[in-house]
């Protein structure tokens, strides 16, 4: 069971490192820079603390969904993430027609946002699966999601 107070959900928020220059938002999903390494003599830009924006390299290696408390951060910076908990809810930029509870939801390469993951076409990885009923295929919006 999730921890709880006052009926909301406590999520797993963590401080990491941004590399890139764009101007994050509420929501934007991140992954780990998969070309850093464990022993970088700078502690930020080591495996698992640096993060970047999805790419066809990284996008399995998905960090979480930056909190609404580093909105407006411009990078390099240290932002707050979401981290992916099993069934914890969060809101994240989504772009897909999506079907509560039925479409599922993955990180893809060059975009800040969550896309439709179709099973068996091995396009992208599973990460979370729409909490709400929303067509945001045209242009990304934050919406509910479940982490799988």
């Amino acid at each position: 069971m999730l921890p709880q107070m006052n009926a909301a959900e406590s999520l797993d928020v963590r401080k990491v490192w941004y590399i890139g220059t764009d101007t994050l938002q509420e929501g934007y999903a991140l992954c780990f820079d998969n070309d850093a390494t464990p022993n970088n003599a700078d502690p930020k830009l080591r495996l698992g603390v640096a993060v970047e924006k999805p790419a066809a390299g990284n996008v399995n290696a998905f960090a979480g969904i930056v909190s609404a408390t580093s909105a407006g951060v411009k990078g390099p910076a240290f932002v707050d993430i979401i981290v992916p908990r099993k069934n914890g809810m969060a809101r994240a930029s989504v772009k897909a027609n999506s079907t509560a509870f039925t479409t599922l939801l993955g990180p893809v390469a060059a975009s800040y946002s969550l896309a439709e993951v179709v099973p068996g076409s091995g396009n992208l990885p599973l990460e979370a699966v729409a909490a709400e009923t929303a067509d945001t295929s045209a242009t990304a919006a934050v919406k509910m999601i479940q982490f799988k």
